[in-house]
C-alpha cells in the first residue's frame, strides 16, 4: 500500500499524509505517523492467499440459501483454511480468502467450481493469489475497513446482517 499511486501517479500514503484532522477523527491513530507505521507492519506480511469476490446468484431467494450455498463448497478440497462474509451493500456479495491454498489449486479451478456450485457465471468472479496485505484484507472481510465512504456500508451491513441472523464474517481458520 505505501508503493501505490493514484491516478495521477501521485503516492497514495502522500495523499493520506496530506488529510486533514476530520479525516483522522474517530480513526484508532492519533496522526498519519502511526497510521504509516500500521501500515508498514501489515505491508512486511507475506501470507500466501486468494482473494475471491462473488455476488449471490439470482437463483438463491435469500441471503441464508446464499450463506448455506457458500459453506457447500467444503465438498471441494481448496475449501479450507478459510474466512468469508456476506456484504448486502450496494448488493448481496460475498468476499472469502483462502490461506496458503494448496499449490495445484490455481485460480481457473476455483472459479470453476464457484461457477458450477452456485450457478454464478464465471467472468462475475474474481479469484485473485496474493502474497501481501493480508492483514489488510482480513480486516476488509471482518468489516475494519479504513476508507471513511466504506464505513457507512459497513454500518448497514450490520444492521442487514442482524435481520438475517448472519455473522459478520465465518471461518475455519484465523
Amino acid at each position: 500500500m505505501l508503493k501505490l499511486k493514484l491516478h495521477d501517479n501521485s503516492l497514495l500514503m502522500d495523499w493520506f499524509a496530506s488529510q486533514r484532522a476530520h479525516f483522522w477523527k474517530g480513526q484508532p491513530f492519533k496522526d498519519f505517523k502511526e497510521f504509516q507505521q500500521v501500515i508498514l507492519a501489515k505491508e512486511v506480511d507475506n501470507q500466501s492467499y486468494y482473494w475471491i469476490q462473488f455476488p449471490k446468484p439470482h437463483s438463491l431467494a435469500t441471503p441464508n440459501e446464499f450463506l448455506d450455498a457458500i459453506q457447500g463448497l467444503e465438498r471441494y478440497s481448496w475449501f479450507n483454511k478459510y474466512t468469508f462474509n456476506i456484504e448486502f451493500n450496494p448488493h448481496i456479495h460475498s468476499h472469502l480468502i483462502l490461506i496458503s491454498p494448496e499449490k495445484g489449486v490455481r485460480p481457473n479451478r476455483i472459479i470453476e467450481n464457484i461457477s458450477k456450485h452456485l450457478g454464478i457465471k464465471k467472468n462475475h468472479i474474481e479469484c485473485k493469489r496474493y502474497s501481501h496485505s493480508f492483514c489488510n484484507r482480513l480486516n476488509y472481510v471482518k468489516g475494519l475497513k479504513i476508507p471513511q465512504d466504506k464505513q457507512l456500508l459497513v454500518e448497514q451491513d450490520i444492521l442487514d446482517r442482524k435481520e438475517y441472523n448472519i455473522d459478520t464474517y465465518y471461518n475455519d481458520a484465523v
